[in-house]
């Protein structure tokens, strides 16, 4: 193992064992059997130990039942933990196309830009495991919890939101092994996690969900005469805020649902101060007419 992280896979030990592999696809038990023989004269757990090596320098894929490992993940060493369970599993050669450096390095810029998870070796591995903890370590709840006001408001932008929820799936029922290749090479995966990254930073969702909220509760009053000019101010800012909503962009038309929030909050207030002043005038003016009806000077002073 280098300084980096990274396999010495030119090591004769591991060239072996490879160019065994790539030739026979044998299972485990074939594998052990091979190199504890002549003229290795290996120890079992020698053998299993540079499969692992190579596994995660993903030179091999290693299959356990119907699961299928590129990457020496955590079920992957479960799958190798010793030699017993060792022996049932197949091992073949690596066939995809490997990451090129600068597809590393495309991926590692990509991860550093959204989660900023401090220092990552340039390798396949190293990559996988950052994804794995970024997904793990809050984006795929966040995600998901973004996903949920998108629909309940019903903003433009859900299906970009959607993606980035399934890349997250992906990359942890992967145990991050897909992380590398969808951070390096799908556009799709970096844009959509920004995406979701950039909505959730700028704190707006509540104020939407605040605002669908407090229409859906205007919508049950009846429509008073008497509320006339609230009802049409209401009705000109939802056809505002529905317009809105049918732009993806929510994060630049912050300050527009801002906006949107403040004067309804104002319209409320009015519309109820001023309802209820016309209603106290209104009373004052009924008691008024009651009064004017009767001899005030013939009520006893209980009746008064």
């Amino acid at each position: 193992v280098n300084s980096d992280g990274s396999i010495n896979s030119s090591v004769d030990a591991l060239r072996e064992v490879y160019d065994y592999i790539s030739a026979n696809d044998p299972d485990g038990n074939k594998l052990l059997t091979h190199f504890e023989g002549v003229p290795f004269g290996w120890a079992k757990d020698t053998t299993r130990y540079i499969v692992a090596l190579l596994l995660k320098d993903n030179k091999v894929i290693v299959r356990a039942g119907a699961q299928s490992f590129k990457m020496l993940t955590d079920k992957a060493s479960e799958a190798m933990k010793n030699n017993t369970v060792f022996g049932h599993i197949g091992i073949t050669r690596n066939t995809e196309k490997q990451l090129t450096p600068g597809e590393c390095l495309a991926a590692k810029k990509h991860l550093t830009t959204l989660f900023n998870p401090g220092n990552i070796a340039l390798t396949v591995d190293s990559i996988a495991k950052a994804s794995f903890k970024a997904m793990t370590g809050g984006f795929k709840e966040t995600a998901e919890s973004v996903s949920r006001a998108y629909q309940r408001v019903g903003l433009a932008g859900g299906d970009i939101v959607s993606k980035a929820v399934g890349f997250a799936k992906r990359i942890i029922a992967s145990e991050g092994a897909d992380g590398p290749v969808l951070f390096a090479q799908d556009a799709d995966c970096f844009t959509s996690m920004k995406y979701v990254l950039d909505v959730y930073k700028a704190d707006i969702l509540s104020t939407l969900q605040s605002i669908r909220g407090r229409f859906n509760e205007i919508e049950q009053l009846t429509r008073l005469p008497q509320l006339k000019d609230f009802f049409k101010e209401i009705d000109d800012l939802k056809e505002v805020f529905r317009s809105l909503l049918q732009d993806e962009d929510v994060v630049s038309n912050k300050s527009e649902y801002l906006d949107i929030e403040s004067k309804l909050n104002v319209a409320v207030r009015t519309a109820c101060e001023d309802f209820c002043e016309k209603q106290n005038l209104a009373i004052a003016e009924e008691i008024k007419t009651l009064v004017s009806g009767y001899d005030i000077s013939k009520l006893t002073d209980a009746q008064r």
